[in-house]
């Protein structure tokens, strides 16, 4: 396993000008001048004003949740109440916030566009004043909060639920990188709650014995074979405290399988995906676990030359939405 250390926001905030395509080199921009914030503003209105509409007075007002850790539901307009509509949490990488996520993204279209409800709440803010989460032992609570995001993620998923009818079927995740290590521990600890998680660019718990959940989920892992900042091929992460390891997307798959009660065999997909506009062609690569149960596929998705942060295509949501659409619990 290759070890690799790197500071904080350099290794998992990402840069500015990743996020926004820009692509000048030199790696991320972070400091005084905006770090992964900056240059991603513009982007915002175009991503997620779905779901902001006012809501029939006969139906439930409330539209935050989370007391003290607020995060806003963007809910679908034509919600009526009387069918129970999927939910989806996104989650941001470090550095970042919801609502970056939700414009880099475009999640935020599933509202409308497919009658999801959609929240993107905000990690707690650390030591060195960026947003993010404890999620695993080498992601990324290292100023040693012992925050139970994992808990807050569910507490979420139960308010929304006493509120709106949500199908208890289709409660998925979608996070980025220590979003992505976040939506696998919630599921490791939440798997009678969670359908489904994609995640992009982040990493399991390197230890097995820390992930036993208690029935199968979906589970998708979308990873750039060139990332420097989460390794596809696995690593470590340090900041304030000790280096600590994460696995490799196809070991942490490997768990997943075992858990799930697939074959550790993978069949490649017949067809290929384009994800990163930058990466000429079908830059995708799909392999999904053989002998799955109902309600546990085991997917990697590889983009071939990918980094850390893929400038996405637009139509990316519905890419998304046609994995989750057919994860829902049996």
């Amino acid at each position: 396993m290759k070890l690799v250390r790197r500071t904080l926001v350099a290794s998992l905030a990402a840069g500015a000008t990743a996020c926004s395509g820009s692509g000048s080199g030199g790696g991320p921009r972070v400091g005084g001048d905006g770090g992964i914030d900056s240059g991603i503003d513009s982007g915002i209105d175009s991503g997620i004003d779905s779901g902001m509409v006012a809501i029939d007075a006969s139906l439930p007002q409330q539209t935050v949740f989370g007391g003290d850790r607020p995060v806003e539901l963007r809910i679908p307009k034509g919600y009526d109440g009387q069918e129970a509509r999927p939910l989806l949490i996104v989650l941001h990488g470090h550095g970042a916030t919801g609502l970056i996520q939700l414009a880099y993204t475009g999640l935020a279209q599933l509202v409308d566009g497919n009658d999801v409800f959609v929240m993107a709440p905000d990690g707690l803010i650390n030591g060195a004043g960026n947003h993010y989460w404890n999620a695993t032992d080498a992601c990324c609570d290292f100023y040693d909060s012992e925050v139970d995001d994992s808990g807050y993620v569910r507490g979420l998923i139960d308010e929304v639920s006493n509120v709106y009818s949500i199908d208890a079927r289709r409660i998925f995740l979608w996070g980025h990188s220590n979003g992505g290590f976040l939506a696998y521990h919630v599921a490791c600890e939440h798997a009678d709650v969670i359908a489904g998680i994609v995640s992009l660019a982040g990493a399991m718990h390197l230890d097995p014995v820390d992930c036993t959940p208690s029935e199968p989920v979906n589970i998708l892992q979308i990873h750039g074979d060139s990332d420097n900042t989460i390794l596809f091929e696995g690593g470590s992460l340090c900041e304030a405290g000790p280096c600590n390891e994460y696995p490799s997307a196809e070991a942490g798959l490997a768990q997943w399988a075992t858990s799930n009660g697939c074959s550790q065999s993978r069949t490649t997909d017949a067809t290929r995906q384009d994800i990163d506009v930058t990466i000429a062609g079908d830059d995708t690569r799909g392999e999904s676990h053989d002998a799955c149960p109902l309600g546990g596929a085991t997917d990697l998705w590889v983009i071939e030359s990918g980094e850390h942060i893929p400038t996405l295509r637009a139509d990316f949501s519905q890419t998304m939405w046609s994995w989750f659409e057919t994860k829902a619990k049996p």
